[in-house]
């Protein structure tokens, strides 16, 4: 029985150190890949992570974070971004409202009001002359 003990606790400390040699391994990548981050995004919550991972903290569960961090800005990124449809495909009666107006000759000596429709379209910036009754 001591000896299948022995075994057991032989094997848990092998196990151990092997994991050890990994995180140790792991760790000074870690740290440089979150201080790169920090100076590109200049974000300083990412350089004191990459201090606290070199001070003894899990590598791993930092890397993660890092990665939860850059989806998150990824998704913000992608809810802010606006798809403009290209001209072509804007229905017609858009188009028919940006074009200018024929309007019946004015009375000589009749007031005259002059309206500017101001939008993004190229076509909408018109000068219409409307006649007041």
């Amino acid at each position: 029985m001591t000896l299948a003990n022995a075994a057991l606790v032989q094997n848990q400390v092998e196990d151990l150190e092997l994991s050890r040699n990994k995180i140790a391994a792991e760790r000074p990548v870690v740290v440089e890949i979150l201080r790169e981050r920090a100076r590109e995004e200049g974000a300083p919550f990412l350089k004191e992570i990459a201090l606290w991972v070199s001070a003894g903290g899990d590598p791993d569960y930092a890397f993660h974070y890092l990665i939860d961090h850059e989806r998150a800005r990824d998704e913000r990124m992608k809810r802010n971004t606006l798809v403009v449809p290209p001209e072509s495909s804007q229905p017609r009666t858009i188009a028919r409202l940006h074009a200018p107006i024929a309007q019946p000759n004015a009375t000589v000596g009749q007031p005259q009001t002059t309206v500017s429709i101001s939008t993004s379209h190229p076509a909408a910036a018109t000068t219409t002359p409307i006649t007041q009754h």
